[in-house]
């Protein structure tokens, strides 16, 4: 049992060592078409504005180089509102798979004054 208990914390240190803090500040801001070349789950900042409503917690999110489809969940937008004129700061990951265009997953959504 011992031995099983150690074999597990060894194996899992290594992943444990690569979590922390990132700040976003530090992390330069990505436009669309930068985001639709990265791969499945890599952490982006978007600078731009929401264009329309697609369905449930999908949004159109556009900037000055395209357009891409962000995944925004109720709790996300931390009660604030919205609108197409408005310039915002989202934060998330990419979420890509073979069948389907490249999307955002946000984790956070900030208005810029």
């Amino acid at each position: 049992m011992k031995k099983t208990l150690l074999l597990l914390v060894i194996a899992f240190v290594p992943f444990a060592s690569n979590a922390g803090f990132i700040d976003p500040k530090n992390q330069a801001i990505m436009t669309v078409s930068e985001v639709k070349k990265l791969g499945d789950e890599k952490a982006v900042i978007m600078k731009g504005s929401i264009e329309k409503h697609i369905s449930k917690d999908k949004y159109q999110f556009v900037d000055a180089t395209g357009k891409i489809v962000v995944e925004i969940d109720g709790e996300e937008w931390r009660g604030i509102d919205v609108t197409p004129d408005d310039t915002i700061v989202i934060v998330g990951e990419t979420d890509k798979d073979w069948y389907r265009e490249t999307r955002v997953d946000v984790d956070s959504v900030r208005i810029i004054k």
